[in-house]
């Protein structure tokens, strides 16, 4: 018996385990395809939560940093700009340091600067005036900062 003859008479019987095998792994193709792009996606949003749930964070801390400039005065306007110190260090400056890495990069550069000058301060023992004053603007300046950054979330977040 030929090749043929024989493929010829057992067809049915040869073609049926090729096609249960085939639609096996065209199944198990198709179901992973379909996982990893479930998983995918999940992965995708579990991300933008996350990244949401961070940039409210930082929003409730630049809330208290306005809240509490509103309600005591770090800035005091005499003759030149100058700084309470201690109001700053003991009230202000906590609120910021309550998530300092989710602070958005140009208001974290500018308390760390504040802090700079405050070490060399402590380290001179005295507040010079101009040391005063440069506080006292870098504090306005993340005020500012702070200010605008709010509004952004305004207008992105809050429609």
């Amino acid at each position: 018996m030929d090749f043929w003859s024989f493929f010829d008479k057992n067809f049915a019987s040869i073609m049926v385990p090729i096609g249960t095998i085939s639609g096996a792994i065209l199944g198990a193709f198709i179901s992973s395809k379909t996982q990893k792009n479930v998983i995918s996606k999940q992965i995708e949003w579990d991300k933008v939560k996350m990244r949401n749930l961070q940039v409210n964070e930082t929003m409730e801390v630049y809330n208290k940093v306005i809240e509490m400039d509103g309600s005591i005065f770090v800035i005091e306007h005499r003759n030149r700009l100058a700084i309470d110190l201690d109001e700053y260090t003991k009230k202000v400056r906590p609120l910021l340091f309550e998530k300092f890495h989710q602070l958005h990069q140009d208001i974290a550069d500018k308390v760390t600067l504040m802090d700079d000058i405050i070490e060399i301060c402590n380290f001179e023992e005295e507040l010079s005036d101009d040391n005063s004053e440069s506080l006292a603007q870098i504090y306005l300046d993340i005020i500012s900062a702070i200010k605008l950054h709010l509004e952004e979330y305004r207008v992105t977040y809050i429609k």
